[in-house]
């Protein structure tokens, strides 16, 4: 739709490579640029469940005066864009969910502390809530041991 190239399956090949040597990967996506028949969603929903994604960076489209895609037909509805935007999400936090059940070590880099609980993000991106009584904003921790909850991991560190 936006005149970008397209080589699906060279990009899958090249995907499923690092993704079998235990890389974490992610992609933007715009939901509901002009033009994005059924077809093209189905296409792409496809797509995006062969692919080992664990991230995504997905938005709506916005349309911006003087650009191509402003002009573009046929425009897509809010609430189509907005449902087709949840199912999108929810197909890569399933994929990401799955990811994290392998359970490899974790790097985990502590961003910030809020009554005891501490928040960070592992080498993988992915959010982990700490349990810790020693003071470890601003540090790297690793952890072999923590349970996987749907939206992020949990851990106690002490």
């Amino acid at each position: 739709i936006m005149n970008r190239r397209n080589k699906v399956l060279d990009d899958l090949a090249l995907f499923e490579f690092l993704s079998a040597h235990g890389y974490a990967l992610g992609t933007d996506f715009i939901v509901g640029h002009p033009g994005e028949t059924t077809a093209l969603w189905s296409e792409a929903m496809e797509n995006i469940k062969r692919f080992p994604l664990t991230h995504i960076h997905a938005f709506t489209y916005s349309k911006r005066d003087g650009t191509p895609s402003a002009t573009m037909k046929p425009e897509v509805a809010g609430n189509i864009a907005k449902e087709r935007y949840n199912e999108l999400v929810a197909i890569i936090e399933e994929k990401n969910y799955l990811f994290r059940q392998q359970k490899p070590p974790l790097d985990v880099l502590i961003e910030q502390e809020k009554e005891g609980v501490y928040m960070g993000l592992d080498q993988f991106f992915n959010k982990v809530e700490v349990q810790s009584s020693v003071d470890l904003v601003g540090d790297w921790i690793q952890l072999q041991t923590y349970e996987v909850k749907a939206e992020h991991n949990v851990a106690k560190f002490e």
